[in-house]
């Protein structure tokens, strides 16, 4: 099983993208797509909390894992969880 929750610390966010409001879930989203090439498809929600950017993730499947997107996020995550 593939997990299916990520956090991303702040302190691995490009600063640019650092959102004065944290409540953005568009802005979340847009991050998730554009610096992380997450499609759109495969995230379920996104938000950026005081400890860093919360994913969660939907329609896994086994084969995703090699998946650049995937292996990106695995790397820059500092916790990963499976439903």
């Amino acid at each position: 099983m593939l997990e299916d929750f990520f956090l991303i610390p702040l302190s691995r966010i490009d600063s640019n993208w650092l959102p004065i409001e944290f409540a953005d879930e568009l802005f979340a989203l847009e991050y998730c797509e554009e610096v992380l090439d997450i499609p759109l498809y495969y995230i379920d929600e996104a938000s950026f909390t005081k400890e860093g950017l919360e994913i969660s993730l939907k329609h896994l499947e086994n084969s995703m894992a090699k998946e650049d997107w995937y292996i990106q996020l695995n790397r820059l995550s500092s916790y990963a969880r499976a439903s």
